[in-house]
């Protein structure tokens, strides 16, 4: 392992801080690996939700964007007036007169188009250049934070798309704090980096000029460095796996339960996710999503008359609104409550979370960090994949034979796929670990490349 003493000033990016444990579980292996080699190292977090990786971190951290915060516009009232009941009434009455008039305004202007046109496009033009001196003075204070740092490092996960905010979400993004480290003179590093999906033009431009300012780039898979070169990239990108499997947890309890297992019916932990769910996804479809939930409450019920024991687990808040779903539509089924009563899991911590995946077998994941953790608890996993990543997350840790599209599967061909991972248990355990060893072990060389490029 490469060390070094020097004090280094460092950056760790990412579209992090929502409670979404797969991102923070890039997050948490990253700042152990970097400790373990930079003992004088200083951290700075970069992410949506500065508070929480505070929190969790105990580092100074900032925002990645600024966001315009809801105006509440309230009436301070002078005390001398507040407590004078005559001036009161008379500032509500000329509110509402304010109120009233400000309507009757708006209503004639309705009645003319083409001032009502003009009004819009005025309005529209203000709130813009109001959104572009926020952005502008944003852009300044970023700039003198970056300052402090000898490296900026964007950590992983699935930075690379657009389908969340379009090209002005994280394309932008990226691309301006790329620019930020290369002109305040701080080296900037993309590891093991996801893309897709990544589909406008406009965002693969503002991403291929993102990278022209990294002093190194790193794919966490194949296919995503195929998706940027034919982005127009034009630099090497070494290929190193996801981030997260570099964690390092307690893993005495998962040793305990495998001794345990040929004792009793294997227990089985579900991961569901908010696919086309109106309260999250970007994409929403009520069908396709009440679809999704009556299959897995379907193939829950099913599992449990065999015997499998079952729990449903989150790897980000949003996933509980499914569970209940779930639940809820097992419950209904099967009328039996009180059973269900436990098969609710969650946690707030990554350790948490790996502590829940310890009591369990086998994996039945949607989530592609629930995939990655699941496997890195040494799970044989079944992935329900709603894009390509997971479905070759699991072709390249040996367990292609598990992997369903969301769209279009069937409820017994995924329990003839759990059962068959039952009866290789053993088999497939074992290829998972040394798969395991053997990404923690790039993952290693990576890290210790870095320190040596810093």
């Amino acid at each position: 392992m490469v060390t070094s003493d020097k004090t280094v000033r460092i950056g760790i990016f990412g579209h992090y801080g929502n409670e979404n444990l797969g991102d923070e579980a890039i997050i948490e292996a990253t700042i152990q690996n970097l400790k373990e080699r930079l003992p004088n190292l200083i951290l700075y977090g970069f992410s949506i939700n500065p508070s929480d990786t505070e929190k969790r971190y105990s580092i100074p951290s900032f925002p990645i964007r600024y966001r315009k915060e809801e105006n509440h516009i309230e009436t301070c009232i002078p005390e001398k007036i507040e407590n004078d009941k005559s001036s009161s009434d008379l500032l509500n009455s000329n509110r509402n007169i304010n109120i009233t008039s400000a309507v009757d305004i708006k209503s004639t202007f309705k009645k003319i188009p083409l001032l009502n046109y003009a009004l819009k496009i005025i309005s529209k033009l203000v709130s813009l250049v109001s959104q572009l001196i926020e952005e502008i003075k944003f852009l300044y204070r970023s700039y003198k934070i970056v300052k402090k740092l000898d490296a900026l490092f964007i950590t992983g996960s699935n930075q690379f798309l657009d389908n969340f905010g379009g090209p002005w979400g994280f394309p932008y993004t990226l691309l301006k704090w790329s620019v930020l480290a290369k002109i305040s003179g701080a080296s900037i590093y993309y590891i093991s980096v996801g893309a897709g999906p990544l589909d406008s033009r406009l965002s693969k431009r503002l991403i291929r000029w993102a990278l022209k300012f990294a002093n190194y780039v790193s794919f966490r898979d194949l296919a995503s460095k195929k998706l940027i070169k034919s982005a127009g990239y034009t630099g090497q990108g070494s290929v190193f796996p996801d981030l997260a499997h570099s964690l390092k947890f307690n893993v005495a309890e998962q040793n305990s339960n495998d001794t345990q297992r040929n004792e009793r019916k294997p227990v089985v932990a579900i991961n569901p996710m908010p696919m086309y769910d109106s309260r999250y996804w970007c994409i929403t479809d009520d069908t396709k999503y009440n679809a999704y939930v009556n299959k897995l409450s379907e193939f829950a019920s099913g599992i449990i008359r065999q015997g499998y024991r079952v729990f449903f687990f989150a790897t980000q808040p949003k996933d509980e609104n499914v569970i209940k779903d779930v639940v809820d539509r097992l419950i209904e089924t099967t009328g039996n409550e009180h059973d269900l009563a436990d098969v609710k899991k969650s946690g707030r911590t990554i350790f948490e979370l790996m502590d829940i995946l310890a009591t369990a077998d086998i994996a039945v994941t949607t989530r592609f960090h629930g995939t990655v953790l699941s496997l890195l608890a040494g799970k044989p996993t079944l992935g329900i994949c709603y894009y390509r990543k997971t479905k070759d997350l699991l072709e390249d840790m040996g367990q292609g034979n598990y992997a369903v599209d969301l769209d279009d599967f069937e409820v017994d061909d995924l329990t003839s796929r759990l059962n068959s991972i039952e009866n290789e248990y053993l088999k497939e355990s074992s290829k998972i670990r040394l798969k395991n060893q053997e990404y923690r072990e790039a993952l290693n060389a990576q890290y210790d490349h870095i320190i040596t490029l810093l």
